[in-house]
């Protein structure tokens, strides 16, 4: 009997590491896929200055890390009153959502890969709450984006 649970656990732990293999595999295709459809063009401005160019690198990377820390942040507020997480654990959770978010159709499975990382037995509530969050998010991005793009179209003509 402990021999075939042994087993069991030596075998679930091959099948968890192919399954994580495929997903990384899957996550650097989409991302490379994303790259090469870049328009080009774009690229050929940027490197005309190359201390313009890598001043807007380092710029929209240190941004990149500012926006990963405020979504981490926001989100352990969001799930707090269930369950209470380092900060650290909510970036890694972040990081998770958003690998899902890059293979699924919409980003849709960022939500349920944020709740699926979490120890809790209450994870509808939380998968509620984040989808609650993210509602709220892209709320607040058509109220405050709107006006910016009708003033960008009105100060063209």
């Amino acid at each position: 009997m402990i021999t075939a649970i042994k087993t069991f656990l030596k075998k679930k732990k091959v099948y968890i590491l192919i399954l994580k293999t495929l997903f990384f595999a899957g996550a650097w295709y989409f991302l490379i896929k994303k790259l090469i459809k870049t328009d080009i063009t774009i690229l050929d401005k940027i490197n005309n200055n190359i201390f313009e160019s890598s001043l807007i690198v380092t710029t929209t990377i240190l941004l990149l890390f500012v926006n990963w820390g405020l979504e981490s942040y926001k989100w352990k507020l969001l799930i707090s009153s269930v369950e209470n997480i380092s900060f650290i654990k909510a970036v890694r959770i972040i990081f998770i959502g958003l690998s899902f978010a890059l293979i699924t159709p919409n980003r849709i499975g960022e939500i349920f890969a944020r709740t699926a990382y979490l120890e809790t037995k209450n994870k509808p509530r939380i998968l509620a709450l984040t989808t609650w969050g993210s509602i709220s998010q892209l709320i607040v991005t058509c109220i405050v984006g709107i006006p910016c793009v009708t003033y960008i179209f009105i100060s063209k003509n």
